[in-house]
């Protein structure tokens, strides 16, 4: 099977992962066109401005390249993560002149990023949504007509994976989470530095917009940046507790929606073999022993009580970390999500789905 793969190919991300474990699959031949060579994307406010300015046509020429190396590659299948660059006629052109085209759908709502990825999504094929509440509501609550199939998040087994417990003595934070900051976040960590009742712990906040934080962060919480690739796993590894927060709810037109259960963190902190609380929520409940894997937390004053709980219990941090390495890996690698997203392929394209 001859699949080419549209994608942000970076290290970390998701989509370079996904192509690269398609690629491992027997009788799998992967073609890529990477978006990134198309759209540069700027982190000062006069380049994200100058890049504002050229992006209509830079948008323009990606999906005219996109579809010229597409008719000459002729593949069996072709596949994008999220697909924010592709609208709806560049699909409709590449399922009439080449061939079925599917997206991986990462995130809580495909109705949260603007009318022309709005309208995109209904245009695949299929879609292959990391949220398992999607095929149920994909018709009502989105109108979408076409398909829709729950494939989780994952690891990558290159990045993430670690056989060996991290070493205590690299150890310089109490707690390290590495999650873009937002106004529920936010809350969250407000809420958590009260609870600590004036116990000094050091804190890492990795991720983008941490320096938006209302007031500047307490005192003892710092912002390191965002971290990519294996920077992020190895940072992580530093903390003796990882926090993975969940954004529950996500705003769309001005109105609160359902947000994550679960994101990709959920199953990376586990294959990095690292002690990590997450937000409680029932699918993550599903996953994770919360005795004995994984503890949860439902507000900032429960995450500090297990956060002060656990800094002082180094072979519980241990065991748990443990116990969840091994229900994650090999479970809940990205290799494992693509065989699964293979076989939807072949059986859509063979009118079987």
């Amino acid at each position: 099977m001859k699949i080419l793969y549209a994608g942000h190919f970076t290290s970390g991300n998701s989509g370079r992962s996904m192509k690269d474990a398609l690629a491992r699959i027997d009788g799998v031949d992967i073609d890529e066109f990477d978006l990134d060579n198309h759209l540069p994307r700027g982190r000062s406010f006069k380049t994200r401005l100058a890049y504002k300015l050229l992006r209509p046509w830079q948008m323009a020429e990606l999906r005219r390249l996109l579809i010229q190396q597409a008719k000459y590659v002729q593949p069996d299948a072709i596949i994008t993560t999220k697909g924010s660059s592709i609208d709806a006629e560049t699909i409709r052109t590449l399922q009439r002149d080449v061939a079925p085209v599917f997206n991986r759908w990462p995130d809580p709502s495909p109705h949260a990023f603007g009318p022309i990825l709005k309208d995109a999504v209904g245009a695949y094929d299929a879609v292959f949504s990391t949220k398992r509440h999607h095929p149920s509501i994909w018709q009502s609550e989105y109108g979408y007509r076409n398909r829709c199939y729950h494939v989780p998040h994952g690891y990558c087994s290159d990045l993430h994976a670690y056989d060996t417990a991290p070493d205590e003595t690299q150890m310089d934070y109490d707690v390290v989470a590495i999650a873009s900051g937002r106004p529920q976040y936010y809350e969250l960590i407000k809420d958590f530095h009260a609870a600590l009742g004036g116990r000094k712990i050091r804190v890492a906040l990795g991720g983008s917009r941490w320096e938006d934080y209302p007031g500047g962060l307490p005192d003892g919480f710092e912002n390191i940046g965002e971290r990519f690739g294996r920077a992020y796993t190895d940072c992580l590894r530093r903390g003796r507790i990882v926090l993975a927060p969940v954004m529950t709810g996500v705003m769309v037109n001005g109105q609160m929606k359902r947000g994550d259960e679960v994101t990709a963190r959920t199953y990376q902190c586990a294959a990095a073999r690292v002690f990590f609380i997450h937000t409680r929520t029932k699918e993550a409940q599903e996953l994770y022993d919360e005795h004995s894997e994984v503890p949860m937390y439902s507000d900032g004053k429960e995450l500090a009580d297990k956060v002060l709980h656990f800094l002082d219990r180094p072979d519980e941090r241990r065991s748990f970390a443990l116990a969840a390495h091994r229900r994650g890996v090999p479970a809940f690698s990205h290799d494992a999500r693509a065989a699964e997203i293979h076989k939807l392929m072949r059986s859509i394209i063979a009118g079987e789905a």
